[in-house]
């Protein structure tokens, strides 16, 4: 085939199509599984078999990072399952598909299907803040070992978790699609527990799925249910739709309650109060020479009540499932136990360090906090409990004044983006401003500051929604309106 002067590759779309490097990887993959079984003989056919099934996988995930950055962001939750056990030996898989994320968002970069975009100076410039301090504090910090792990999780995998939603969510279907990952990681969680041998009527003891642990179980069902009871609940619009939301939201609040995680369960349970005021108050406001924010709203209030009085219903009809939960948050009512009082210490002398202690200016240095209390310095050491303590005592007044102005921003940007929220917009803005909250309840009980790294991955996603809100300054350029596409508005 010859060419005219100035003719290009795109003027041909058949051969453009077929060299696109999408194509090419996935034909790559198919090609060298059928080199593979020419040599069956010596490397088997399971192996040949996994090739395939790789390749696949990748060129999807390379297509789709959102998927992969769902799987990142929760690898803590099934990494350490024992079927996983032959693999996570030699490859983290919280590494894995940070790689995979990055190598997916760079594709897409390339490929012009997104943008390059960072969230927003108000939050962006405070975390920038708090991860020098962090990293200026490994020079006097008390426990060198434990920072040192600490620092590198801050500034790869929470950074990563932090910075990587403005990347990702800038159009409606990468969004779903996360969410969706999110929901369907969650559901095989509970299904896991619930074909579990060590679940048994009656008997107390925390529940955990895929090695995730109890509060990895209780924080990621949470997580889900909120997410089918914001996102996918008020953009539904038929009634075997919602009924379907209702049910799977259901099964995955099981998983919060089974757990036997109070924390998890209390965050849970201010976050779903949190939402029903917002939904009463935001979606019946009228903008600005347009119609209600969204008519649906009605009906989405009614399924959430439902949802809260069979919940309630369910926890005392099978209470026999949920013994741990019940008893724990029995004890934490009527008698203190060594956990409540050992907790309350940990707080009490967080904040008696900030109120009198000279250090609280800079702070006992990133992982001090462990030798502070435990005495002790290793490379998961401890922490008290409650993230804001946390950053106060190991960074200084300056790193929690950084991290408060954080959370007033993405507060400040979820409430505008509530108000100016288009009916396409609300399922999404209403969502990751209730995940917020509810993460910001859960880490006033957990801790450390990269195991709550959800937390700033929503307060990047508030951002991204405020941005997208109409009449926001940021909605200049041409590929950011197309963020939230207009073809949503009338869902």
């Amino acid at each position: 085939m010859t060419t005219t002067k100035g003719s290009k590759l795109r003027d041909f779309p058949a051969v453009s199509s077929a060299l696109s490097a999408d194509r090419l990887l996935l034909s790559s993959g198919i090609i060298s599984f059928a080199l593979l079984l020419c040599v069956l003989n010596s490397v088997g056919c399971k192996a040949a078999i996994l090739l395939l099934i790789a390749s696949i996988a990748l060129f999807a995930l390379l297509n789709f990072p959102e998927v992969s950055f769902a799987l990142f962001v929760n690898a803590g939750m099934y990494k350490a399952d024992e079927a996983l056990e032959s693999y996570t030996k030699h490859v983290d898989l919280t590494l894995l598909f940070l790689a995979i994320s990055l190598c997916g968002i760079l594709w897409n970069l390339i490929k012009g299907r997104l943008s390059l975009r960072l969230p927003s100076r108000q939050l962006l410039i405070p975390y920038v803040v708090v991860v020098v301090l962090a990293a200026i504090s490994l020079a006097f910090t008390l426990a060198p070992i434990y920072a040192g792990e600490k620092f590198a999780r801050l500034a790869i995998l929470t950074t990563s978790a932090f910075i990587f939603p403005a990347l990702l969510f800038q159009d409606s279907k990468r969004i779903g699609r996360f969410f969706g990952t999110y929901v369907i990681l969650t559901l095989a969680m509970v299904f896991a527990v619930l074909f579990n041998d060590r679940l048994q009527l009656g008997v107390y003891g925390q529940q955990e799925a895929f090695g995730s642990g109890y509060l990895g179980l209780g924080s990621v069902t949470s997580q889900g249910t909120l997410i089918l009871l914001t996102y996918f609940l008020f953009r539904t619009k038929s009634v075997w739709g919602r009924l379907l939301v209702f049910v799977v939201a259901i099964i995955d609040a099981f998983g919060i309650f089974v757990s036997g995680a109070r924390g998890s369960a209390i965050a849970f349970l201010v976050a779903l109060g949190v939402l029903f005021i917002w939904s009463i108050t935001y979606s019946l406001r009228r903008l600005p020479g347009q119609h209600n924010l969204n008519r649906r709203s009605p009906k989405a209030l009614i399924v959430l009540g439902v949802f809260v009085v069979t919940v309630a219903i369910s926890i005392w009809v099978f209470r026999d499932y949920f013994v741990t939960i019940l008893a724990r948050t029995e004890d934490l009512v009527y008698s203190a136990s060594v956990v409540e009082n050992e907790r309350v210490d940990m707080y009490h002398k967080s904040l008696q360090f900030l109120a009198t202690s000279s250090r609280s200016l800079y702070g006992l240095g990133l992982g001090g906090w462990s030798m502070f209390y435990y005495g002790f310095d290793a490379p998961r050491g401890g922490f008290p409990h409650n993230l804001f303590l946390e950053v106060g005592v190991e960074l200084g007044w300056p790193g929690l004044i950084s991290f408060g102005l954080m959370l007033y921003a993405a507060f400040r940007a979820g409430v505008i983006a509530l108000e100016r929220s288009s009916p396409g917009q609300f399922p999404i803005s209403i969502g990751v401003m209730t995940l917020f909250v509810y993460m910001c309840g859960y880490s006033s009980f957990h801790g450390d500051i990269n195991d709550c790294r959800q937390l700033f991955l929503w307060m990047c996603a508030i951002d991204i929604a405020r941005m997208k809100s109409p009449e926001s300054p940021e909605r200049t350029s041409s590929v950011q309106r197309r963020s939230l596409p207009s073809s949503e508005q009338n869902v």
